[in-house]
C-alpha cells in the first residue's frame, strides 16, 4: 500500500499540489477525490486540468450532468461527480465509457458507489479534510493499492524537496 498526505496551506498550495499531481500523473489516471461539500474536490481537478492544457475556466462540478469532459493537450478529462447516485445500479443503467475514460485521465468526486466496478483497476484515492469551517488548509491523505502510482509518490516526493529548497 502506497501512502502519503500534505497540509495544503492556501488556495494556492492547493492549486499548486494540482499542477505538481498533473506531471506525475500517469495518462490513464483514476483519481477518487472524497471530502465534504467544499472541501477543495473541484479546486484540485481544475488545477490539474489547467496543467493538462485545458481550460480551467470550464472545471465546474458536474454534480448535475455526473461527467464533464474537458479537452486537454494530450487527451480529454473526465471529471465525473457521483453524489446524487443513491447506489451502484445507477451506474450500471449508464454507459461505462460515459463516466470512465477509456484513453485518458479520470476524476471521479464522490466515488464511493463506483468501488464495485473499479476493483481490478489501479486507482489513486484522494481524502481531504478541512481542520476548520473558516480555515482555508486541507489535509489531503493520498492511498494507492496497486505500484501503478509510485512513481506519483516519488514524483510528489521530489517536488515537495525541490520546493523546500
Amino acid at each position: 500500500m502506497l501512502s502519503g498526505s500534505i497540509l495544503l496551506r492556501s488556495l494556492s498550495d492547493s492549486l499548486q499540489f494540482g499542477q505538481a499531481l498533473a506531471t506525475v500523473l500517469p495518462d490513464d489516471s483514476i483519481c477518487l477525490l472524497e471530502g465534504d461539500l467544499g472541501a477543495g474536490k473541484t479546486t484540485i481537478i481544475r488545477a490539474i486540468a489547467a496543467a493538462l492544457g485545458a481550460n480551467p475556466g470550464l472545471v465546474t462540478s458536474p454534480t448535475y450532468t455526473i461527467s464533464n469532459w474537458y479537452e486537454g493537450a494530450a487527451s480529454t478529462i473526465y471529471h465525473v461527480d457521483l453524489y446524487r447516485l443513491k447506489s451502484t445500479h445507477d451506474l450500471y443503467a449508464m454507459d461505462q465509457d460515459d463516466w470512465l475514460n477509456p484513453a485518458g485521465p479520470t476524476f471521479i468526486e464522490w466515488p464511493q458507489i463506483a468501488l464495485p466496478f473499479l476493483k481490478d483497476i489501479p486507482y489513486l484515492r484522494m481524502q481531504l479534510a478541512k481542520p476548520a469551517a473558516t480555515s482555508s488548509q486541507r489535509h489531503l491523505s493520498m492511498t494507492a493499492a496497486s505500484p501503478f502510482y509510485e512513481n506519483v509518490f516519488l514524483g510528489l516526493n521530489n517536488h515537495r524537496a525541490d520546493a523546500d529548497e
